[in-house]
């Protein structure tokens, strides 16, 4: 057996006789197989460490302060400084850019002008212009005359209607005598002296008495200074709604108080006389104004209690109109006896005065 083949060593081959052998072949490098091995050591001898697979990096966002805009002349941006070039260091971060702060100087210069312009702008349109084209004032024509018109001559106002005078009052008199309506006498006549003459005093100088057998009596009102009682004064303290100073100018001044007294309590009423040429319907329409009222109430001494609607009677063939009470003898009545009025707290007393007036 041979040996190997060294390549180095082998020796030009011959050209033949004369000639010049070939120049040998250059050396054949020597070549070493990488390995991860290889790598590694590689590493560990140059102070590294041992290698670590890539893990990317989550991208940074970058926020930028937006702010409202505001009204301002932009101004050219001030040249930034350049720094000196330097080398950028090896895998460096770029810097982020931060949004430019605006100059305070700059907001300031930017609304001084525009309000300079405002104004420059106001002032030529409110003073330049008119006076520019006010020269080109149209030509001078003369104005027309006026007509000489005189003023009319103000009619004068008409003279106020004469307001009629209110309808005198005459302030109700005391009587300095009384006669007794009635053409057969009372049982008994009883002086009522009235320190006033309102409800309640009438009332006070009346006892609500009850007695078996009827009694009729014929009250003689006479005022504080001893005169008596008129029925425009007896009328304006108990029945002032019916009785207006026109219905009782419409009867005769002097009239006929009564009361009568039985079993059930006492009870109060009186006769008045209409005077000669008066309307008896109108004068019985007035008078049936009761009817609406609760004037009625105040002819009894004590409270007759709940009453009922007006209904219509008749008393020794006279018709009458009546409203009915709760308490025992209260039924107020009135009816006309020719030109008698009538008007009574009970219907026994309307019974024994229109029995008296016969």
């Amino acid at each position: 057996m041979g040996q190997p083949w060294d390549p180095t060593k082998t020796p030009g081959i011959g050209t033949g006789e004369g000639e010049v052998p070939l120049a040998p072949l250059p050396p054949v490098p020597k070549l070493d197989t990488r390995t991860m091995a290889s790598d590694q050591k590689s590493a560990q001898e140059s102070g590294g460490g041992m290698p670590r697979s890539y893990v990317p990096q989550p991208e940074k966002t970058v926020t930028a302060n937006v702010s409202a805009p505001t009204f301002s002349v932009p101004m050219p941006p001030k040249p930034a400084p350049v720094p000196p070039s330097s080398p950028a260091p090896v895998n460096a971060p770029a810097p982020l850019m931060s949004a430019p702060k605006k100059s305070s100087k700059g907001v300031m210069v930017g609304i001084l002008t525009a309000v300079i312009v405002v104004g420059l702008a106001a002032l030529g349109y409110f003073v330049l212009y008119p006076m520019i084209f006010s020269e080109k004032a149209a030509p001078n024509v003369a104005p027309a005359e006026t007509p000489n018109i005189p003023s009319p001559i103000p009619n004068p106002s008409p003279a106020p209607e004469p307001v009629p005078a209110p309808e005198t009052q005459n302030t109700p008199q005391p009587l300095a005598s009384h006669a007794s309506l009635f053409k057969s006498p009372t049982d008994t006549e009883i002086d009522l002296p009235l320190a006033s003459l309102t409800v309640a005093d009438i009332k006070n100088a009346i006892a609500f008495d009850t007695a078996n057998v009827l009694v009729f009596k014929e009250m003689i009102g006479k005022t504080s200074g001893g005169e008596f009682l008129s029925l425009e004064l007896f009328t304006q303290g108990v029945l002032p709604a019916i009785f207006t100073p026109t219905v009782a100018s419409s009867f005769e001044p002097d009239f006929s108080l009564f009361a009568l007294t039985n079993p059930q309590g006492t009870w109060l009423g009186f006769v008045a006389k209409a005077k000669t040429g008066t309307s008896l319907p109108d004068l019985q329409k007035q008078i049936g104004e009761i009817e609406k009222s609760s004037a009625s109430l105040n002819f009894y001494l004590e409270s007759p209690g709940v009453s009922q609607s007006w209904k219509s009677g008749s008393a020794n063939g006279t018709p009458t109109r009546y409203q009915p009470f709760a308490m025992p003898g209260a039924s107020f009545n009135y009816a006309w006896k020719g030109e008698y009025l009538i008007m009574s707290a009970s219907y026994d007393g309307f019974k024994e005065a229109l029995r008296r007036l016969e």
